[in-house]
């Protein structure tokens, strides 16, 4: 899948991936993720291909969203399908 901003998707850690990525996605990706940007080096993530994400659920429910970077080789990403 081509990943490009704007995309509204659904983030899945992979079983191996860091305790932080796994929170995130718990706590934050309800209702999916907004894609922001996407960069093959990320010096956040130890200069590794990450992704840009703004989480949809904070938004919904009137907080300031969430906006952080994930390693791309510690999730699947898909596209959001109601």
């Amino acid at each position: 899948m081509l990943i490009v901003p704007g995309l509204h998707v659904r983030v899945s850690p992979f079983h191996d991936a860091t305790q932080r990525t796994q929170n995130r996605v718990r706590e934050r990706g309800r209702d999916g993720f907004i894609v922001r940007e996407l960069r093959s080096s990320v010096i956040a993530l130890g200069n590794v291909k990450g992704v840009l994400l703004m989480s949809v659920s904070d938004s919904d429910s009137g907080r300031d969203p969430w906006l952080g970077w994930l390693p791309m080789h510690e999730i699947d990403v898909q596209l959001w399908k109601d």
